[in-house]
């Protein structure tokens, strides 16, 4: 049995400061994260990513499009 694809696909992008790179990760889709120096490099590659990984996982929709919904999230400290 295929799993069904939800309708959106959650992606969370974090900047991870001691690597000085963005990482892309979905809990929607089982398989590896992505990384890059820009956010923008991300969101370009991720629709291809998340169409092998859907083919990969065997997974499925009844979407002829599906949405990707990217999360930024950055943090930062106040030095005492």
């Amino acid at each position: 049995m295929l799993d069904l694809l939800p309708p959106v696909i959650l992606v969370r992008a974090q900047w991870d400061a001691d690597a000085a790179v963005w990482t892309a990760e979905s809990t929607d889709i089982p398989g590896p994260g992505d990384e890059a120096g820009t956010l923008e490099v991300p969101q370009a590659k991720l629709p291809g990513m998340i169409a092998d990984l859907i083919d990969l996982n065997g997974m499925q929709s009844d979407l002829p499009d599906i949405p990707i919904s990217i999360s930024r999230h950055t943090a930062n400290a106040v030095l005492k």
